[in-house]
């Protein structure tokens, strides 16, 4: 289980009830919702844009920002949905929406 915190992002180990925190390479560590893409990367909405992540490797593949075109304001909290059947990825925020 993924959990986003204001301290990165922390993965839930059920069989040994333990966690293991994310942090680097974030665009920033408060992180508002997490949605998982057709191929297992989270996409990570946070107050300064959106992350790429591969839970396979632990790392940060991309940071996306208002220079990718995204919005400038930032995000809302589990403001986020996913249509699988299109590839696609919904980011709600405070000027629109990123899809």
């Amino acid at each position: 289980m993924w959990l986003g915190t204001s301290e990165g992002l922390c993965r839930y180990n059920a069989k040994n009830n333990s966690f293991r925190r994310f942090v680097d390479g974030f665009v920033n560590l408060d992180i508002y919702s997490i949605e998982e893409d057709n191929n297992n990367r989270l996409w990570i909405s946070t107050s300064a844009g959106i992350s790429m992540f591969d839970p396979s490797t632990g790392q940060v593949l991309y940071n996306f920002d208002s220079r990718d075109g995204l919005l400038e304001e930032g995000y809302h909290y589990r403001a986020s949905a996913a249509n699988y059947e299109r590839n696609n990825l919904f980011f709600g925020g405070q000027n629109g929406m990123t899809v």
